[in-house]
């Protein structure tokens, strides 16, 4: 074979090879983009002092599946491409998109290239997803019976609610010796019903609000029997401030006449969008 035949079959070969690579790390479909490394150095929370006036709850958490598409909500941290979500929610996936809503049931999906557990918590950041302007995280937690209201895709599918605070309780989930201090509410109502009873898997990592729209907690788990949704404790959570670039607060006191049209709003602007995991 001349020299010149075999520079012409390296450059294929080269192509080829190039190509293949591409594929390897890409989906053809813009809308599916794999994610090409998840970063998993952990964020480590120092020691807060929070008391439980309620028993401790075992959460039992069921095993993702390999090769299902697995949803849940993140919000906006800064509009430098941070995102916050339940570590649960993007542990174990292979692909994982950022969903904003056009329109009701229609989505535009960008990939997360990486994510970052806070350790002994069920809080992750993401990143890489193009930002928006971030949340306003409160300061101070609400006191118990004061009036919540979250932002979500139970189901998958675009859900807003009105809760009370019940108390303080530790989750202990079934599978780690940890146990976190979170938030328990009652709902009272949720926004659209859903047929066939109550289903809040999905809603994990979406934001709750208090009355003046700063975000108090996080969704990370829920009874669906009675009702009740846990949340993890956000306001002091150090790890998360050198990502938050608090941007967006309602001017309008959040009541239980109005949460609706302020979550169709946040999902409208990007603010809260659908996680969707790929395992």
């Amino acid at each position: 074979m001349r020299g010149i035949d075999r520079f012409l079959m390296l450059v294929l070969f080269a192509a080829v090879l190039g190509r293949a690579a591409y594929l390897a790390v890409f989906d053809p479909n813009p809308a599916s983009v794999r994610t090409p490394a998840v970063m998993r150095s952990a964020l480590v929370m120092p020691p807060r002092v929070a008391g439980s006036d309620l028993p401790d709850m075992k959460i039992s958490a069921s095993q993702n599946k390999p090769g299902r598409l697995y949803t849940g909500t993140a919000f906006a941290l800064s509009d430098r491409g941070h995102w916050l979500t339940a570590t649960h929610v993007v542990e174990g996936c292979k692909f994982l998109l950022i969903g904003r809503e056009r329109r009701a049931g229609e989505f535009d999906f960008q990939a997360s290239d990486s994510w970052r557990p806070v350790e002994g918590l069920d809080v992750a950041i993401m990143d890489g997803a193009g930002g928006m302007p971030g949340l306003v995280i409160s300061d101070q937690t609400v006191p118990k019976g004061a009036k919540g209201y979250f932002v979500g895709y139970p189901g998958g599918d675009p859900h807003a609610g009105y809760v009370t605070l019940i108390g303080r309780s530790r989750m202990v989930r079934a599978s780690e010796r940890r146990k976190e201090i979170a938030d328990v509410w009652a709902l009272r109502d949720m926004t659209p019903k859903q047929e066939g009873g109550l289903s809040l898997g999905g809603a994990s990592g979406g934001p709750l609000f208090n009355e003046r729209g700063q975000v108090v907690g996080m969704m990370s788990a829920g009874n669906d029997r009675r009702g009740r949704l846990i949340t993890s404790v956000l306001p002091g959570l150090e790890p998360v401030q050198p990502f938050s670039d608090p941007a967006y607060a309602p001017d309008i006191k959040l009541t239980p006449s109005n949460y609706v049209d302020f979550g169709r709003t946040l999902r409208e602007r990007g603010l809260v969008t659908r996680v969707n995991c790929r395992t």
